[in-house]
């Protein structure tokens, strides 16, 4: 009835309790699909060659869903419109839905000013995408610009980085904490060696000494 009478806007608002954005997300997604198959449209008007467009339909989720996303769909509307031909368009701004396309299937939209666009064709220079590692295409420039951390966290050892090629011998201590809590460990190991150049052997013989009774400790 109240399909009936609502014509082409709703007047009963429906709220799910204890949800998750993703979760919201996931659950409206599906049944919307769900309602035009059953609901919306007879199924004798709906077309035999379907095109579906989904719009970063991941953009709420936690990245463990990100990642499954493109398989959930597949295997959903697979399912729900079985007597159909389907094309599937993805908009994506994160590499989940990329690692789960051949590069030829992928078209790259790169915008390089506020007037310009590039369009990568399906001939694009960029690596290969299908099964790739999602952290190294995560690194590709096209997504991240090169970085894999925060801009508070770059900011930081930017600074300490001009700060160790400089003249200036005076000894910052909070600096020297914050490399040894760097996560990236070539990075760090980087850090403590221009560190130790800079502030000569002592530094270096404290270091090793701390190191040795680390390893006593554990063993």
């Amino acid at each position: 009835m109240y399909i009936n009478l609502k014509g082409l806007t709703d007047f009963l608002d429906f709220n799910w309790r204890n949800l998750s954005s993703g979760e919201q997300s996931m659950f409206t997604f599906i049944s919307r699909f769900y309602h035009l198959k059953h609901h919306q449209i007879q199924h004798e008007d709906l077309k035999k060659n379907m095109v579906i467009l989904i719009d970063e339909g991941d953009i709420y989720f936690h990245p463990a869903w990100q990642k499954k996303f493109f398989q959930i769909t597949i295997d959903y509307l697979s399912k729900l419109l079985k007597d159909h031909n389907l094309q599937f368009i993805f908009t994506a701004n994160t590499p989940f839905i990329t690692s789960d396309l051949p590069k030829s299937n992928v078209i790259f939209i790169e915008k390089r000013s506020r007037r310009k666009v590039h369009v990568h064709g399906a001939d694009n220079d960029r690596a290969e995408t299908f099964g790739g590692n999602i952290h190294t295409l995560f690194a590709d420039s096209f997504y991240m610009e090169g970085a894999l951390m925060g801009e508070f966290a770059k900011d930081k050892i930017n600074k300490i980085i001009k700060y160790l090629t400089g003249e200036s011998k005076q000894k910052k201590d909070d600096y020297k904490k914050t490399i040894d809590i760097i996560g990236e460990p070539v990075l760090k190991r980087k850090l403590q060696e221009m560190w130790f150049e800079k502030f000569g052997v002592e530094e270096e013989i404290e270091e090793l000494q701390r190191r040795i009774e680390e390893l006593k400790k554990k063993k």
